[in-house]
């Protein structure tokens, strides 16, 4: 089958030369990264398809290279859209989270695009494709950062795909030993911004215990804002683990230097929430917002 239907998106990418995967950059060494690239596009007889030279797997970090691309446009979110329009057919699951991920970013600079996100018949396109491809996934060491990234964009662009976020955890779950701190705490976040705790107790109850054993064995240099992200998840979903609570307000005075003042504030409320008590914490961290106490705002 083809790849996309260039004849269309061609003259809109304005590409004919396959740049650098930079979808694969910061997964680490060895995650997800293709065996081999095409290098060129090949031109159909005015009918603009590629031909049969490239096959699915090598197509994919092409695909992601022109959803990079358009998202660094003017009407990035337009842009991206017409990306995923033309090649949802070849997208793999890093296209397709890539692609939500950019632009649930875009919408936090856009004015009322997240609306408009909602509605389109392409998110829904994106996100029906989404859940095929976590039907057909297999062992992949980049799953957790997709996962994490899918997640995240229903969250910020709040849609509550149950299907999608179902899978998602049950995936999740699956594969937790292999999260890193900042990719479950993220994950976690997301579920707990959604409210999910109460619609989908099957699959958030066990998500947060398994996520409460990966977080203790993962724990040592996980950073303040990842702790303090996956407290407030824990207390926002009313899933707090006191033994979690305990390693966490020890582990976050070894690195209270780095966080801004939002993590600060979220950290002190997830304790207040769920009523876990630590006298050492809450004075180095009193005593830090106090030198600091110009970068808060009011709420």
């Amino acid at each position: 089958k083809s790849l996309c239907r260039f004849k269309v998106i061609l003259p809109r990418l304005q590409c004919c030369r396959v740049p650098e995967n930079e979808a694969m950059k910061g997964r680490g060494k060895g995650r997800g990264r293709a065996k081999s690239e095409p290098k060129a596009l090949v031109e159909g007889d005015g009918g603009g398809t590629r031909g049969n030279l490239v096959g699915k797997r090598t197509s994919c970090p092409w695909i992601n290279s022109q959803i990079i691309q358009a998202s660094k446009e003017d009407n990035a979110i337009q842009r991206i859209l017409g990306v995923v329009e033309m090649c949802i057919n070849d997208m793999n699951l890093v296209n397709l989270s890539t692609s939500l991920h950019r632009l649930a970013k875009l919408s936090v600079v856009t004015p009322h695009s997240d609306r408009m996100l909602r509605q389109s018949p392409v998110m829904k396109l994106l996100l029906a494709s989404i859940a095929t491809a976590f039907c057909a996934v297999e062992e992949d060491p980049s799953l957790p950062q997709s996962l994490s990234n899918i997640t995240w964009s229903l969250a910020t662009l709040r849609i509550v795909d149950y299907k999608v976020l179902e899978m998602a955890g049950t995936l999740a779950i699956a594969n937790m030993k292999d999260f890193k701190a900042f990719e479950l705490a993220s994950l976690l976040w997301s579920f707990a911004k959604l409210g999910c705790a109460d619609t989908m107790t099957p699959v958030v109850s066990p998500l947060f215990r398994a996520a409460t054993g990966r977080l203790m064995a993962c724990m040592n240099g996980a950073g303040f804002r990842s702790l303090a992200t996956a407290a407030w998840a824990f207390a926002t979903a009313r899933q707090a683990s006191q033994r979690l609570f305990r390693a966490i307000a020890k582990e976050v005075q070894t690195c209270l230097p780095s966080a801004n003042s939002q993590e600060l504030a979220n950290i002190v409320w997830a304790y207040g929430t769920v009523g876990h008590r630590d006298d050492q914490l809450f004075r180095i961290i009193a005593e830090e917002c106090v030198r600091r106490l110009d970068e808060f705002k009011t709420q």
